[in-house]
């Protein structure tokens, strides 16, 4: 049990768990839907077909799913049984940072903070586990924990755990440096007594905003992302026409309403300020949202599928949290518990959300699961189809179309998989040589496979023909 003072932080406290707790029974509900899906299925099929560690882009922080995945490989463990174990991983992730923040450091705020943005601003992207955003929701806490347990902490060792604890979130996604920045001003202005480490943290951040994409060069698809932010600034007097913009206001009120609960928190935030007479901290909470929510509008304006642009907005949620978190643990009862309510409601339609997600995600899984089905009804373990057909069934993203296809085969009969690339221009594509995996290049020989999990035959490709031309 958590204590601050007398007062006892038992409700959020059970609050916290229960939040994860339903996570983990979605996220085992859903485990084929969330681990065969796009970027989740690439990266899962390398964790199981190749030897060592894969780290994606320099992110060395978003591994502890994966060496979960290679512990269970080498017991010898089923597909079935690593997609489950994939999709729980991903979500013990942040529940052990709330563990940590709840037991390990004894901070209430941190622990609060956790489990709000865990859910914020998250819908689709819970079916995108891979994504190493989701990670800024929860990483964030394991040092601001450790600022909160440690009070006026000093010291050399002090220090170094907290730059450690920042490097955490530094190194798991580009924008890190963004948020963890935004959070150490605000936190500096908070607590004039942390002034010191804060003020090493935050030259941290500044450092590695001017040097990290040099010690650790960005990835072309990152590089694609910086460029263009620099088309898109130059083209702001067509912001209006921009796929972000549309994006963010359809999810707060006319496609869905995920965004609404980070606004109405964010205006609670801001009255609570204005009448403490905290023009500083508002001024520091306002620039941090603001900003965070252009960077995303600039860079993704020409727009992307539907769960990397909600990809996009989930580190907000620790932006609006951290303060959030902070207003209601700073005000006495009744208003405390009328705020906690605010905080259990917020959770439960969050939860609702992610919950109702799941439809489109479990109707693409089995948009797969037909294709393949047609595939073997036909004979043929490597097949293409063409772009068009793709689209027809509801594959509008098929880029990682070889793995998602290999492996729902594959937890079906694992000595027989199939696999289904696009062909783009629908023309008569014949490839013998390998297995081409339909992503940026790259090909495999199909005797590198792991067979235990994965069998295709040498041979060239089949293309499928239309349902309707069966026999």
């Amino acid at each position: 049990m958590i204590r601050n003072g007398a007062e006892d932080h038992r409700v959020p406290l059970l609050l916290g768990h229960a939040l994860f707790l339903t996570l983990l029974v979605l996220g085992w509900q859903h485990a084929e839907a969330r681990m065969i899906h796009v970027d989740s299925a690439w990266q899962f099929f390398k964790w199981i077909n190749v030897d060592g560690v894969q780290v994606e882009a320099h992110r060395y922080s978003a591994v502890l799913p994966q060496l979960v995945i290679k512990l269970f490989l080498s017991c010898g463990a089923s597909l079935n049984t690593l997609v489950v174990v994939a999709s729980e991983a991903h979500v013990l992730v942040g529940y052990a940072v709330f563990l940590s923040c709840a037991y390990l450091w004894r901070a209430p705020k941190a622990m609060l903070g956790c489990a709000l943005a865990t859910v914020l601003c998250t819908r689709l992207a819970f079916y995108g586990p891979v994504l190493e955003a989701n990670y800024l929701t929860c990483y964030p806490f394991l040092l601001l924990g450790w600022l909160e347990a440690q009070g006026e902490g000093r010291g050399p060792r002090f220090v170094l755990v907290a730059v450690a604890l920042l490097l955490v979130s530094l190194v798991v996604h580009p924008v890190g440096w963004v948020i963890m920045a935004a959070i150490l001003v605000l936190q500096y202005v908070q607590a004039p007594t942390q002034r010191p480490v804060l003020r090493w943290l935050i030259g941290v951040c500044v450092a590695w905003a001017l040097l990290g994409r040099l010690l650790l060069p960005p990835s072309p698809y990152e590089a694609g992302l910086y460029s263009a932010v620099l088309a898109n600034v130059k083209d702001v007097a067509n912001g209006s026409h921009w796929n972000s913009i549309e994006f963010l206001f359809g999810h707060t009120w006319s496609y869905t309403t995920h965004f609404l609960p980070a606004w109405v928190l964010m205006a609670l935030v801001t009255v609570a300020l204005v009448r403490e007479r905290k023009g500083l901290q508002i001024s520091v909470a306002l620039l941090g949202w603001i900003g965070f929510i252009l960077l995303n509008l600039f860079t993704y304006a020409q727009g992307e599928t539907a769960v990397m642009m909600e990809k996009n907005f989930v580190p907000l949620a620790t932006l609006v949290a951290v303060p959030a978190v902070g207003v209601m643990m700073s005000v006495r009862s009744p208003w405390r518990s009328a705020l906690l309510g605010l905080f259990a409601l917020v959770i439960f339609v969050k939860l609702r959300d992610i919950s109702f997600a799941a439809r489109p995600m479990e109707e693409r899984l089995a948009t797969i699961e037909a294709l393949v089905q047609d595939a073997r009804s036909q004979d043929a373990q490597k097949a293409v189809d063409g772009h068009d057909a793709l689209v027809q069934r509801g594959l509008g993203v098929h880029w990682a179309l070889a793995f998602e296809t290999l492996l729902c085969s594959s937890l079906e009969t694992p000595t027989v998989g199939v696999t289904v690339i696009c062909d783009r221009e629908n023309s008569g594509w014949d490839h013998t040589d390998g297995l081409d995996l339909g992503v940026f290049g790259s090909a495999l020989e199909p005797g590198s496979l792991n067979t235990h999990y994965f069998n295709l035959p040498i041979g060239a490709y089949e293309r499928l023909r239309p349902t309707d031309e069966l026999p």
